[in-house]
Order: C-alpha cells, then structure tokens, then sequence
C-alpha cells in the first residue's frame, strides 16, 4: 500500500511531515515573499529592520542572518559616473585647443 499525503504534507520516513516554509503536494513550491510557516499561511508582519524568513517569520537584519550593504555597488557606479564625466570634459578641452590653435598641437 502507497500512502499518499495530504496537500501541504509530505512524505519523510514513512510519515507524512508538515510543509514549513513550502506549499502545495509534496511541498513543492517555496512561500511566496512575505509568507512564512506551515503552508505558507502565515503572513510576515515585519519592520523596516527586519526581514521575512519563509520558515520561522521575521528576523532582525541586524543579526547578520540576511544583512547586506550596497556600499560596494554604490561606490563603484559613483567610479564610473567619475570616469564618463572626466572623459567627456577632455574630449571637450581636446576639441576646444585644436579649435583655438589649429592642427598645430
């Protein structure tokens, strides 16, 4: 005899086991952002500090579970901007001199 779980169950050992943090026959499908628990039934009510796991609920980033900085992707678009803008004022200064004193330079 199969035993056949029920939605939201699956089967582990001969047992059928409640879905955390998954849905569906056999816990097929993750929770969809902002839901956590058994059959992703729970809705994550968190704070701006806070961030939403798909087992347990929120979490407070500041514990280093999901944190991230953006310092690294901030510091390198201000590097390009300097970079097409330092180029741009000496296309201009190039086109500028041979303006003013020909071909001579």
């Amino acid at each position: 005899m199969i035993l056949e779980c029920c939605v939201d169950f699956q089967l582990i050992n001969g047992a059928c086991k409640p879905c955390i943090g998954r849905h569906g026959v056999n816990c097929t499908s993750p929770c969809r952002f902002g839901y956590f628990g058994f059959g992703c039934q729970q809705r994550c009510n968190c704070s701006d500090r806070q961030g939403c796991d798909r087992h347990t609920g929120c979490f407070d980033l500041a514990d280093g579970k999901c944190a991230k900085s953006y310092s690294g992707e901030i510091l390198g678009v201000v590097g390009v901007l300097f970079g097409i803008i330092c180029l741009s004022v000496a296309g201009a200064l190039t086109r500028r001199s041979k303006l003013y004193y020909g071909n001579f330079v």
